[in-house]
């Protein structure tokens, strides 16, 4: 899959007490271009891997050794900006689909075939990516915003010290930024401290 023509392969983390489990959900993530998949065994060192490691995806086979594994699930999810999948037993999915998908978790009931499986892993690198996009809107749109407050800011300081009016001041900003060949905000950044 590629955004913005890179491809981009994705992190997971496996949270399985059984390790038969962790080597089938290993084998079927790269089919959705997860390249580095880790695995752990308990919901203790799933938390202390994600404090210090960035993932995409954690997909929880429940239940774990030291808890269920659906407070875990909420937790990631609530806390983190990946997907979540827990695996559960059918007679248990009713309850914890109930108390996960506020959250964001997605649940399956086991056993669950390679179709089913292939496609909630699709759509949890879908997602993924999907929020990885709007992650970068809002990085361009926060570094407008900031933009603004500079230019502002510096026209401000041109209308205090140089009784500029406001649209002289923008008009000031405009034309030697552009006459420096440089970039607005870098012209404002030198009015301001020029001014200050």
């Amino acid at each position: 899959m590629t955004m913005a023509g890179k491809r981009i392969e994705l992190r997971g983390l496996i949270v399985s007490s059984s390790e038969k489990a962790a080597d089938y959900l290993s084998k079927e993530l790269p089919h959705q271009n997860f390249g580095d998949i880790f695995h752990v065994h308990t919901a203790g060192e799933a938390r202390r891997y994600l404090v210090e490691n960035d993932v995409d995806a954690v997909l929880i086979n429940a239940p774990l050794k030291d808890e269920f594994g659906l407070e875990l699930a909420v937790d990631i999810a609530e806390s983190n900006d990946c997907g979540v999948l827990i695996f559960v037993k059918a007679e248990n999915y009713e309850q914890v689909n109930y108390r996960g998908e506020s959250s964001g978790v997605l649940t399956l009931a086991r056993p669950v075939n390679q179709q089913l499986l292939g496609q909630a892993l699709n759509f949890l690198r879908v997602m993924e990516l999907k929020i990885k996009r709007l992650q970068e809107k809002n990085r361009t749109l926060q570094s407008k915003i900031e933009e603004i407050q500079l230019i502002n800011r510096a026209k401000l300081l041109l209308m205090e010290n140089l009784h500029f009016s406001e649209a002289q001041a923008h008009r000031y900003i405009e034309k030697n930024a552009m006459d420096r060949c440089i970039k607005r905000r870098d012209f404002a950044e030198s009015i301001i401290m020029r001014y200050q």
